[in-house]
């Protein structure tokens, strides 16, 4: 009897080492065919930097930079035949240069739980394979060329936590069945081309803080059920064409801390128990009803500067230059507030949309012709620490900013041609540089020169 168990034993292990030699042989026969690592001595994957294996020898996690591999040329996600590796738990192949298309052979890691493959040049659709992917609780897409509608198969990503399919070109309308996600705390679906209705089945996602659904198509009203998102800190849906009213529900949301539905096709009052605001980069401004009915926007400063008292020569020294320059297009000021806790700026309220929206919407651009394209900011006019003798902050907004002056914080005359450029760069072509640099990368022409991309530019 002894001696029939020791040789069930025995049977069993020898076929689990079988399988184990059998799955680090198409392991390594995968990684051959992929021409990934060539040069590489395939048999020393385990000792890769970026790879892990388990203790069998069998790869569970990529996490790979563009420095890990040789390749002939920038790499196809599909060179590589991901069924041969059945253990894998994590997948990390963002910012590579990835490009092609997502093969449906994705959806055969059944044990994946991590899948960020964003900032690449994938293109192509969504295969709906990755519904296969059940233990999946990051998937993270963004930042690529990845086209036609949201699979409705997503919704079986049950154990999900984060979702992010923005700086995509995906369409069609959002899936109903992500109503599904219920571990879902984060999704981001922003600039992509959605349209159609938000689905009223988000309002069941209970444990979500974070969602964006903005620089879309979207129309139709905003769904009560949103309103049932108590743990909600950022809703976004600016940059949409969103009709209706600003239902009363959306002031239940106690956690909220942004709200930004501007630049929509909304009417009528917004109710009492709800607070607009989009971050800038020294306060919050919001849109506020006088008791008189006057309709203005209330700048916040931040904490950092109303509780220092440093910042008050600062804050100062905005509302002098505000209130000595009047010109048809600088908004006005009608006032501040200055208190030992906080402080607050009131100005004209505009409410004919963004700059952005306005140059990115042909027939507005029209409208707002050369001779009225008069752009300014006032935020680098502000002294920052009148007590200290060198500058320890950086002033400005990220993409506007030179290089070298968020490296060194050394303000030259060259740091303001840059930042004019940029600016002329996006009042041309109404969208941001950074746009016109992405679709270089796409557009199969990695080797181009600046000198030569100019010329794109401008003629």
């Amino acid at each position: 009897m002894m001696a029939t168990s020791i040789l069930i034993v025995f049977v069993v292990l020898l076929g689990t080492i079988n399988t184990i030699t059998t799955n680090t042989i198409e392991e390594e026969r995968a990684l051959t065919q992929s021409n990934w690592w060539s040069g590489k001595n395939i048999s020393s994957r385990c000792y890769w930097h970026g790879i892990v294996c388990n203790k069998a020898g069998s790869i569970i996690k990529f996490s790979l930079l563009t420095s890990d591999y040789l390749p002939f040329s920038p790499p196809q996600l599909r060179s590589v035949n991901w069924t041969a590796f059945p253990n894998l738990v994590s997948l990390d192949l963002s910012g590579i240069s990835l490009w092609g298309t997502i093969p449906e052979n994705i959806g055969a890691l059944l044990k994946l739980t991590y899948l960020n493959i964003s900032h690449n040049n994938l293109e192509g659709k969504l295969p709906p394979t990755i519904a296969n992917l059940t233990h999946l609780v990051m998937f993270d897409v963004s930042f690529n060329n990845i086209n036609g509608q949201i699979p409705e198969e997503i919704g079986s990503l049950t154990n999900l936590v984060k979702l992010d399919l923005s700086s995509n070109k995906f369409s069609g309308s959002i899936p109903s069945s992500l109503g599904f996600l219920s571990s879902l705390i984060h999704m981001q679906m922003s600039q992509n081309f959605l349209f159609g209705k938000i689905p009223r089945e988000i309002g069941k996602l209970k444990n979500l803080t974070v969602l964006d659904l903005s620089t879309n198509q979207l129309t139709g009203p905003i769904p009560l059920a949103l309103g049932k998102l108590f743990s909600l800190k950022v809703l976004s849906l600016s940059l949409n064409k969103i009709t209706g009213f600003i239902p009363v529900e959306i002031g239940n949301l106690t956690h909220l801390e942004i709200l930004d539905i501007s630049d929509n096709q909304l009417t009528g009052p917004i109710p009492s128990n709800v607070v607009l605001h989009g971050t800038g980069a020294y306060g919050s401004v919001y849109r506020a009803q006088l008791p008189s009915g006057k309709i203005v926007a209330l700048k916040k400063l931040h904490r950092l500067e109303s509780e220092e008292p440093s910042f008050d020569s600062s804050f100062r020294n905005e509302v002098k230059f505000l209130t000595d320059i009047r010109h048809r297009n600088i908004v006005k000021l009608y006032g501040y507030i200055l208190h030992n806790r906080c402080m607050f700026l009131v100005y004209e309220y505009m409410d004919r949309r963004s700059l952005l929206w306005v140059l990115s919407n042909d027939d507005e651009v029209q409208e707002l012709n050369w001779r009225k394209r008069n752009v300014s900011d006032f935020g680098t006019a502000r002294i920052l620490d009148p007590d200290s003798s060198n500058q320890t902050l950086l002033i400005g907004t990220v993409g506007y900013i030179a290089p070298e002056l968020a490296y060194t914080l050394s303000v030259t005359e060259k740091c303001d041609v840059y930042s004019l450029g940029v600016v002329a760069l996006e009042t041309m072509t109404g969208k941001h540089p950074g746009d016109f640099i992405s679709s270089l990368r796409s557009s199969g022409a990695p080797n181009m020169l600046l000198k030569d991309a100019k010329d794109v530019v401008w003629w």
